[in-house]
């Protein structure tokens, strides 16, 4: 499989992240809004966000509150950049992110599909001193 196979839109349908001894936990809910976009010339948008983040008070962004800019940033990740499709995993080189520590690195992603869907998978996570491993359900979307 190459490049084509992941081309397009998708809609994050499952994350959980995993340790070792079965612990897991779902860090963005049950029902996880998320899109994933590969496009043909090698360039990658994803965001993960949890369903039902309440809306901010004003309109204005310049007015928002210290308390709920920081809700706004509990249970929401999003980054962009190019990305190059090997055997069994794809890179992300990251160009632009909300988390700005992930700018310039590269993350690696192990695919394989089923059943119609694009299953990812993260290398091992430290996660509050323990590793957990991601596994993320993409359905295509439309």
């Amino acid at each position: 499989m190459g490049k084509e196979a992941v081309l397009g839109a998708w809609r994050l349908a499952h994350f959980e992240y995993r340790a070792a001894d079965g612990t897991a936990f779902k860090p963005y809910g049950e029902e996880p809004l998320g899109i994933l976009i590969y496009e043909p010339g090698g360039y990658m948008s994803g965001m993960i966000g949890k369903k039902g983040r309440k809306n901010i008070s004003v309109e204005d962004l310049g007015r928002i509150s210290e308390a709920e800019k920081l809700s706004l940033a509990e249970g929401y990740m999003a980054y962009a950049g190019r990305y190059e499709v090997l055997d069994d995993r794809v890179l992300h080189s990251i160009q632009a992110s909300f988390i700005p520590n992930w700018i310039g690195t590269q993350f690696t992603r192990f695919y394989r599909f089923e059943e119609g869907r694009l299953l990812l998978q993260t290398p091992p996570t430290n996660f509050r001193g323990r590793d957990f491993v991601g596994y993320l359900t993409w359905e295509r979307a439309e």
